[in-house]
């Protein structure tokens, strides 16, 4: 089962994720949608994870299992009549060994500085304001496999 994890909302609850962690969550069916402007027709999600906005007013589904995957979403940041959002179709998975990617800028560690800003007329006003030039990628979230204990 792939189910997709919003990078803000891992930041915002600090949900750390590891390849091999056994899980229980409540997961609401993805937004077609949004799984469709990342990914085009290359890849299916069918759940989400999400405590917060639309996806918690659809029936859910309870599932136990362990986390066998996690892919790390970038995709670069275009302007359309949406505002800035990911390239369509353009998204790009790296295989990870847990989430803590999305939030780990928050904590005490020391957190170098991604390369391929360097140069970049590139900042952050806020998370959801983000302004550049060039064709750099930026964090939307994971996706995670997970092997159900019912399936």
């Amino acid at each position: 089962m792939l189910v997709w994890f919003s990078d803000w909302q891992l930041a915002e609850e600090r949900l750390h994720i590891t390849v091999g962690d056994d899980v229980e969550w409540e997961l609401y069916p993805a937004d077609a949608a949004w799984v469709t402007r990342l990914f085009g027709d290359r890849l299916a999600v069918e759940w989400e994870f999400d405590t917060d906005g639309d996806a918690v007013e659809q029936p859910s589904r309870r599932v136990r299992g362990a986390v066998v995957d996690v892919r790390r979403v970038r995709c670069v940041l275009v302007h359309d009549s949406d505002g800035l959002g990911p390239r369509p179709g353009a998204a790009v998975m790296s295989p990870v060994l847990d989430t803590s990617g999305s939030w780990k800028a928050d904590t005490m560690a020391p957190v170098e500085a991604d390369p391929a800003l360097a140069g970049l007329d590139t900042g952050w006003r806020s998370y959801s304001s983000i302004y550049g030039s060039g064709d750099v990628e930026f964090p939307f979230g994971y996706v995670v496999t997970l092997a159900v204990d019912d399936e």
